[in-house]
């Protein structure tokens, strides 16, 4: 039976993440919340099955879509049941119609259509749900998802940024690395023959390279076998949970890669957070749906202890500021935000 690792929050207010076994994410949820608890996330624990990835994922431009017809739909007056059929007929990704088939007779049970949402958060978001609900109580759904459109295409519009800044050097580094093994494998044992014949003195650094160069014609496979291992155990790793937390607490120390990522972090945190309050959002509220938006374990815990200090009456800055996630300068403009009632802005 699948295990899942689970993030809640006891009735004390005591935080902490829990793995439980069940037969899916929604039996999982609704053991925990018969018990009292408040769940924030369920996430599967790493299982590798082809199917399972590729029949699961819903691509962000594709749910951008959706949720654009779903406001044009709504625009219309259509009722909701109407709307729900109207999704359905258009939807090709099998798991993701089936998910809108089950919300619709949620809705047709009586539920909120953000309720209903909520119970399949592989594909409605914490922070989607949330601004649904926020525009079901204020009477202005549309506003809320084309809120949310725009939220979506900015962060869709940085991952882009993101992977164009990042694609280059990735191919310096591929690039380079094959042509070091060209030159250790290919050419380096012509100049060995050559020094080898010509009997003479070679300096350290140059016998050095020359064992090297014979040990990796000797053991290549076992290099490669080594390599693909490793790459393998980090991805496994990364899978855990404590092998994730500790590589995402140090990605961000990286050179280069680092500082992009750090910057995409703080993008997307201060992105979700401004959406989240502008949906009607309780500051407290928001920095949990930040924190289930961003992929960075670390961050993720770090905005959760903010939540905290915030909740025992400090105030966003300084709680920013005793975590040291933002730039200086970040800090004092929430500082201005708040004191204005500027915050959103």
């Amino acid at each position: 039976m699948p295990v899942y690792e689970c993030r809640i929050a006891r009735a004390d207010g005591t935080l902490l993440q829990e793995r439980v076994e069940a037969a899916d994410d929604q039996a999982a949820r609704q053991r925990l919340e018969e018990r009292g608890d408040l769940v924030f996330s369920v996430q599967p624990l790493w299982r590798f099955s082809w199917p399972t990835v590729l029949g699961r994922r819903l691509r962000s431009t594709d749910f951008l879509v959706f949720n654009q017809e779903l406001l044009i739909l709504i625009r219309t007056g259509m009722p909701i049941m109407r709307i729900l059929d109207v999704l359905m007929a258009r939807i090709s990704h099998p798991r993701f119609q089936a998910a809108l088939e089950g919300i619709k007779s949620r809705v047709r049970g009586g539920a909120s259509l953000s309720d209903a949402m909520g119970e399949y958060p592989a594909y409605f978001t914490e922070l989607y749900v949330s601004s649904v609900r926020a525009g079901e109580r204020s009477g202005d759904l549309t506003g809320v998802l084309e809120r949310y459109s725009s939220y979506l295409k900015r962060v869709l519009s940085v991952r882009k940024k993101v992977l164009s800044a990042l694609t280059y050097p990735m191919f310096l580094m591929v690039v380079g690395m094959a042509i070091v093994l060209f030159l250790l494998t290919y050419v380096m044992p012509t100049f060995i023959q050559i020094f080898q014949d010509s009997r003479t003195q070679l300096p350290t650094a140059t016998q050095r390279l020359i064992v090297l160069v014979h040990w990796i014609q000797s053991y290549y496979l076992y290099v490669v076998g080594g390599l693909i291992l490793a790459v393998a155990l980090a991805r496994w790793s990364y899978q855990t949970v404590p092998g994730r937390r500790w590589m995402d607490a140090r990605i961000t120390s990286l050179p280069l890669f680092g500082a992009i990522m750090g910057r995409h972090l703080m993008i997307i945190m201060s992105r979700t957070l401004a959406t989240s309050l502008a949906g009607g959002t309780t500051l407290v509220g928001s920095l949990v749906v930040a924190s289930d938006a961003l992929n960075n374990r670390a961050w993720s815990r770090e905005l959760l202890n903010i939540r905290l200090r915030v909740e025992e009456g400090q105030s966003l800055s300084a709680a920013f500021d005793q975590a040291q996630l933002l730039p200086k300068m970040s800090v004092e403009m929430i500082s201005v935000g708040e004191s204005s009632g500027s915050l959103t802005e």
